[in-house]
């Protein structure tokens, strides 16, 4: 295994064996997740039974001033599974001068429309997306050129 596309096809191969091996099938939603799939998710998380997202969203904007200590000013957030962003630009604007934003998300089209919005709203934000999966191997960009560099994982965007 030299490259990320054999981590990659080793790692699916053992989620759909051990999925299907199972007494309940399943595969990860990580599997799912191509341009049909991340709008499919979107229109999940507007559903009144979701819950989830509302509840992180609410959380996070009670505790914007709590997270903006913890990360700093100056900083890189750096988000995975990126998707809309709509949580990210709750995260960015408690942040005091946030410096950059490196969305990273294997939906290309979504990628590209929701830093286009960051962008808008974030003028002055350093902006680097990366299309890829968690499991690529990729090089985080801003290194030395802010303050703490933050990953941003929320919780309710997670299917792996």
């Amino acid at each position: 295994m030299n490259n990320s596309i054999d981590l990659i096809e080793n790692a699916f191969a053992r989620d759909v064996v051990a999925g299907l091996s199972a007494r309940t099938k399943t595969l990860p939603s990580r599997w799912l997740y191509d341009e049909r799939g991340s709008a499919l998710f979107e229109e999940i998380t507007a559903l009144d039974e979701y819950y989830l997202a509302r509840t992180e969203t609410s959380i996070l904007r009670g505790r914007r001033r709590d997270i903006a200590d913890f990360v700093g000013p100056d900083a890189i957030l750096v988000e995975y599974g990126a998707g809309a962003g709509i949580k990210t630009e709750l995260v960015l604007a408690g942040l005091r001068d946030p410096r950059g934003y490196v969305p990273i998300d294997i939906d290309g089209v979504l990628l590209a429309e929701t830093s286009k919005r960051i962008a808008s709203h974030f003028p002055s934000l350093l902006l680097h997306p990366i299309e890829c999966n968690f499991l690529d191997v990729f090089d985080v960009p801003f290194g030395g050129q802010g303050g703490a560099m933050t990953g941003f994982f929320p919780g309710s965007t997670m299917g792996i």
